[in-house]
């Protein structure tokens, strides 16, 4: 491995700019660059992450955001708070529950137009800001953390390239909320040599697109083919969403990338009883199910409201354990959360937790009789394998990939079926002896998948990336070069019976080691003559033939002219120049090689 030449980046920047209770994404990108850090030697895997228009390097040695961290604490004197009416948010979540809101109000034939202002208005800001951010940072101006974190730095030149030809770019975080970065791998693929590593978690935006806001299919749909198109290899975290990229890839006519199905480890950090707070501690106190997931309606919470509601119609509420939801309102679910609220039968038995750490999660985990999770569709289920992992009963929906998280110790329902939801639950809460047999056998044959397993299973991909040998470049000087004194036809540059540069090009970026170009042109529009033929790397000549004859051509295969050349280390700018003395010349494309 060449260790001493390229470099493994792993993008950080959802996980870095990140002030809310963790959610999948998160936990994906901080554990993957955590454990991609341990299984490789210290330095080969660094950290950047994307500030507006570029990336730098991300130097933080903060504690893993599994630990549970909070980046917002402050000092508990200095910072007293009154007694308010309502917790105090973080401000960009206090932004979104402004937004919710006033998308809520609005009329309902004007909430599209308005959901479209606030994604569009919402990318504008989180630009603007990183640009404020990255200009405060080059001016020296410190950032203040709490006594968990050390000071942030960032290292980068604005108009330098973080990357060198060769090096990997692993990105799994929520790319698809700036299509700027889109735009950035394949620039960084095509014109500085970067393998670009990305990752798909579901396409239930293309699948079930009245789950979503607005035209998200569209987007998504489209998102997913300049994925394919400027990745190198993609990440899937389950089969069914490597199957479904690959049908909608073969559907629409996209690029056929190669794909990695990478399946996502399960375990849930330990509870500190000191971080709970009274909320959590109530509800511990009784028995209780459990159902981790941000609040939408593809995570399908009504078919358990239902459920209940059936249950407590049959005489059977004072019998039901507490139904706790741990997640954030999301898009929705307005009136499921109203209905709740303000039915006779339920209320009271319904319960949810916003903003809950990963201590106080494991806590839950750990004290629930069974947790449920009835989603109409899935890229994996994260919520499952925790269960499963700490030995709890799971009553899930079949769909999606669910059963590839839980194999045969999960009990499937249908998730469009509130009487079997029902049937389940009470039977899960009545039946002892039941209880005790899936307890059981989950307990004795669940195999737990750790963090470090997920890392190892695509660490071989990426030494592939790494040790890929370079392919064979074909440029086009017409679209590849500039020209001084020579015409662009096309792909092909023609001489103009002017002396001078008649092209130069491609500024391309290329690993270390020997290659070959070959030169074709039009052997009948030669006329006798002379030449240079130079390759630069910014303004350092490495190598060049100068006074070079223009000759008849012996016949039509022959190339112009072969030139070896050698790179002792990667670089990002390699030119090669043409220089016409005298004569005439038509160039058609240029061939490099690895020696």
């Amino acid at each position: 491995m060449k260790a001493n030449q390229q470099i493994i980046w792993i993008n950080v920047t959802t996980s870095a700019n990140w002030n809310r209770p963790v959610v999948g994404v998160v936990r994906v990108e901080s554990e993957l660059k955590t454990h991609l850090q341990r299984l490789y030697p210290e330095g080969f895997v660094k950290e950047c992450i994307w500030l507006g228009n570029q990336f730098v390097e991300y130097l933080d040695k903060q504690e893993s955001i599994t630990e549970g961290v909070n980046s917002e604490v402050k000092d508990p004197v200095q910072n007293k708070e009154p007694n308010l009416l309502y917790p105090v948010l973080p401000r960009r979540v206090a932004l979104e529950m402004i937004a919710q809101g006033f998308l809520s109000i609005m009329p309902a034939k004007l909430r599209p137009i308005v959901s479209r202002f606030l994604l569009i208005s919402k990318r504008k800001i989180a630009r603007i800001l990183a640009s404020k951010n990255y200009h405060r940072i080059r001016a020296g101006i410190s950032r203040e953390h709490s006594s968990d974190r050390s000071t942030v730095s960032f290292k980068n030149n604005h108009q330098e390239s973080l990357f060198n030809a060769g090096d990997v770019l692993i990105s799994v975080g929520l790319d698809w909320e700036d299509p700027g970065l889109l735009e950035e791998f394949s620039r960084l693929k095509e014109q500085e040599a970067v393998r670009i590593v990305t990752c798909c978690y579901d396409l239930i935006p293309c699948l079930f697109p009245q789950y979503c806001v607005s035209d998200v299919a569209t987007r998504f749909t489209q998102y997913f083919i300049d994925l394919a198109n400027n990745s190198d290899l993609i990440l899937c975290i389950s089969r069914q969403s490597e199957n479904d990229l690959k049908q909608l890839l073969n559907q629409t006519g996209a690029a056929q990338v190669e794909t990695q199905v990478f399946q996502l480890g399960d375990n849930v950090p330990e509870a500190k009883d000191s971080m709970m707070s009274d909320e959590i501690k109530s509800i511990l106190t009784e028995p209780f199910i459990l159902f981790v997931s941000t609040i939408e309606r593809r995570k399908n919470h009504q078919v358990l409201y239902q459920a209940y509601h059936l249950l407590c119609q049959q005489g059977k509420k004072a019998q039901l354990p507490k139904l706790v939801f741990v997640g954030m309102a999301g898009w929705g679910v307005d009136d499921l959360l109203r209905d709740i609220q303000l039915d006779p039968l339920t209320q009271g038995l319904i319960l949810q937790c916003n903003h809950v750490t990963d201590a106080e999660l494991r806590s839950l985990y750990d004290a629930a009789l069974c947790c449920v999770y009835p989603s109409l569709y899935e890229g994996w289920g994260l919520p499952v394998g925790e269960a499963l992992a700490l030995g709890k009963i799971v009553l899930s929906s079949d769909r999606g990939s669910l059963p590839e998280v839980g194999g045969d110790l999960v009990t499937y329902i249908d998730p469009w079926n509130p009487a079997d939801w029902a049937a389940q639950i009470w039977r899960v809460i009545t039946d002892l002896e039941y209880q005790k047999t899936l307890r059981e056998k989950v307990k004795s044959s669940y195999q737990s998948r750790s963090w470090q397993g997920v890392a190892r299973s695509i660490k071989p991909k990426l030494d592939e990336l790494i040790e890929k040998p370079f392919t064979t470049q074909v440029l086009y000087p017409g679209y590849d070069c500039m020209s001084e004194v020579g015409k662009r036809i096309g792909p092909v540059i023609r001489s103009n019976g002017k002396a001078g540069i008649l092209f130069t090009g491609p500024n391309k970026a290329m690993p270390a080691g020997a290659f070959r170009v070959t030169i074709w042109d039009e052997p009948n529009a030669r006329e006798v003559g002379r030449y240079k033929l130079s390759f630069l790397v910014g303004n350092n000549v490495i190598a060049e033939q100068a006074n070079l004859a223009i000759q008849q051509a012996v016949g039509l295969n022959t190339p112009l002219i072969t030139m070896d050349f050698h790179l002792e280390s990667p670089v990002n700018s390699l030119n090669v120049q043409c220089q016409l003395i005298s004569g005439e010349l038509s160039i058609v494309r240029l061939e490099i090689k690895a020696q």
